[in-house]
């Protein structure tokens, strides 16, 4: 969740733009060591981030307005600015929450003698990406339907988030062929086939709601990936 993985801050030059920074503990969070006064603005940063995810999910950006975030969140409108100095810069900060999130939780191969085998931990980055959907279902909405039209500078922003995704599966493509566990491939068309079916998944598990296994989820998803759908060389039944 919000107080598990990164800390984003804004640069002086450009309050707008935000500067990944990894925390121990949780998004816009406390490092262990500082005062509880750094603390309580981390939860309430945290507090912030969430119920303006929420408002975002249901609404759309440009529906939602920083007044439902303010009553929603039970804080006062000079508080919301001593954190965010604009709608835009609360999505710009979840945003990179979620970027940071997915980063951390694809993890390379490990090919020492005594790793799991490579499809295990394939199997495992899986899990934990869908893990963090089913997690943050509010999340994963704004970013499957965030109501922007095309040409907003925001949607234009959603779009650099879902090429920065996509980067992140051509990498793991590419260090795949490199260890022959992958087959040479069309690396940024095959990346873009897989961002695209995981949506599709995603919103599948938002439809299901709570307690889906995702281990099966993430077993059909590689098979998928890995192998298509044809059995190979197959001759069709009569």
């Amino acid at each position: 969740d919000f107080t598990s993985m990164s800390r984003v801050v804004h640069s002086p030059a450009d309050p707008k733009a935000p500067i990944l920074t990894p925390s121990p503990r949780r998004m816009g969070g406390l490092v262990a060591g500082e005062q509880s006064d750094d603390d309580a603005k981390a939860r309430r940063r945290e507090q912030i981030l969430r119920v303006a995810t929420a408002v975002f999910a249901e609404q759309g950006y440009h529906k939602a307005s920083i007044s439902e975030i303010i009553e929603r969140a039970g804080i006062a409108r000079g508080t919301f600015y001593l954190y965010f100095s604009s709608k835009h810069s609360v999505l710009e900060a979840i945003l990179g929450y979620a970027l940071a999130t997915l980063t951390e939780r694809i993890k390379g191969i490990d090919l020492s003698p005594d790793a799991p085998p490579p499809s295990e931990q394939l199997r495992d980055n899986m899990i934990r990406v869908l893990r963090f959907v089913t997690d943050e279902p509010d999340l994963a909405r704004l970013l499957l339907n965030h109501g922007l039209s095309p040409g907003d500078e925001v949607a234009e922003r959603v779009a650099i988030f879902y090429k920065h995704t996509t980067q992140l599966i051509e990498k793991s493509l590419s260090h795949g062929i490199e260890l022959g566990t992958v087959r040479e491939c069309n690396v940024p068309v095959a990346a873009a086939g897989a961002l695209g079916a995981i949506r599709g998944v995603i919103a599948y598990l938002l439809q299901q709601g709570d307690g889906v296994d995702l281990g099966p989820v993430a077993d059909e998803v590689l098979t998928f990936a890995l192998r298509g759908v044809m059995v190979p060389d197959a001759r069709p039944r009569r």
